[in-house]
C-alpha cells in the first residue's frame, strides 16, 4: 500500500516540475503582444446607457430606500421591487413615440427630395448636402445635417463614410435607405441619382401614410393598457398603505409570492404596451446592423 502511494506521489511531482519547467520555457520565449480588443457592451449595459439620467439616479435612490425598508421592517423583497418600480413604470406609463418618429420620417422624406431638386438644378451630390444644412435642413434633422456637412468639408471624411454616420445618428430605417442612395450615387456619379432620390422620398412617404394609419388604429388600445396599468398600480399601493395586504405575506415564503404576484403584473403591463407599439424595420446601417451581424 506504501509503495503505491509513493508511486503516486512521485508522479504528482514528475508532472508538476514538467509543467513548471515548460512554463519557464514558454515565458522565456518572445511573443508578438496582441492588441487589446476591445469588449463589446452587453445588452444590458447598453439598455443602462439609454436610461434617462433621473431614472438611473431614481432607481439609486430607491435600492437605497429599498435596503432601509428590508432593515427596518424585514421585507427584502422591497429592495428588488422599488428600483424595478422607478424603471419600469414611466416605460408603462408614457405614451408613444411614434408621432416623433412619422415626424423625423417625414422630415428625412422632406429632405431628400430637396437634395433631388438641388441635384437637378445642376449641382453636384456634395454641393447638394452642403446646399441643403442650416435652415435649409428640416428641424427634426437639422442637427444631423449640419454635422454631414461638417464632416465631409471640414473634418475630411468620405462622403460614404460621413453618410453612414449620419444615417446611425438619425437612427431611422428610412435614413439607412437615403444614406444607401447617397453612397451609391457618390460612388457611380451617374445621371439618375435625382429619379433615384425622388423615388426614395416618395418610398418614405408612403412608410409614413401607413404608420399614420396604424397609430390611429392602435391609439385607443394603447391608451386603455396605460389606464389598466395607472389602475393597478394605485390599487396595490393602496392596499399596502392601508395594510391590508402586507400582514399576509410577511413570511419569507409570502415575500416570494408577492414578488412573483408583482413581476407577473409588470410583465402582463408590459405585454400590453408592447401589443400596441409598431415594430421598427431592421436596419443596415449603424451599429445597431453591426451588432446584428
Amino acid at each position: 500500500m506504501s509503495g503505491s502511494v509513493s508511486m503516486l506521489l512521485f508522479m504528482v511531482a514528475g508532472a508538476v516540475t514538467c509543467g513548471g519547467a515548460w512554463m519557464a520555457v514558454l515565458g522565456l520565449m518572445r511573443r508578438p503582444v496582441k492588441p487589446p480588443r476591445g469588449r463589446k457592451a452587453s445588452s444590458l449595459e447598453r439598455w443602462w446607457q439609454h436610461v434617462p439620467a433621473w431614472r438611473q439616479y431614481g432607481a439609486v435612490a430607491a435600492f437605497l430606500a429599498g435596503l432601509v425598508v428590508a432593515l427596518v421592517s424585514g421585507w427584502v423583497v422591497a429592495v428588488g421591487v422599488l428600483p424595478a418600480a422607478v424603471l419600469g413604470l414611466p416605460v408603462l406609463l408614457m405614451g408613444s413615440d411614434q408621432p416623433k418618429q412619422i415626424a423625423k420620417m417625414t422630415a428625412v422624406a422632406k429632405w431628400t427630395r430637396s437634395l433631388a431638386g438641388t441635384i437637378t438644378a445642376g449641382l453636384g451630390l456634395e454641393q447638394a448636402i452642403a446646399a441643403s444644412a442650416g435652415r435649409s435642413a428640416p428641424a427634426e434633422i437639422r442637427p444631423q445635417v449640419d454635422q454631414l456637412v461638417n464632416r465631409m468639408r471640414h473634418a475630411g471624411w468620405s462622403t460614404d463614410a460621413a453618410l453612414r454616420a449620419w444615417a446611425d445618428e438619425v437612427n431611422e430605417y428610412t435614413a439607412d435607405l437615403v444614406a444607401a442612395s447617397l453612397a451609391l450615387g457618390a460612388r457611380q456619379r451617374g445621371d439618375g441619382l435625382a429619379d433615384v432620390l425622388v423615388a426614395t422620398a416618395e418610398s418614405v412617404n408612403e412608410q409614413v401614410r401607413v404608420r399614420l394609419e396604424i397609430e390611429a388604429d392602435r391609439k385607443a388600445p394603447r391608451q386603455e393598457a396605460r389606464m389598466l396599468t395607472a389602475l393597478g398600480v394605485l390599487v396595490l399601493v393602496g392596499l399596502m398603505l392601508t395594510g391590508q395586504i402586507v400582514t399576509g405575506y410577511n413570511s419569507p415564503l409570502g415575500q416570494m409570492i408577492f414578488a412573483c404576484l408583482i413581476v407577473t403584473f409588470g410583465f402582463a403591463a408590459w405585454w400590453m404596451r408592447k401589443m400596441t407599439i409598431i415594430p421598427d424595420p431592421p436596419r443596415f446601417i449603424g451599429e445597431e446592423a453591426g451588432r446584428r451581424s
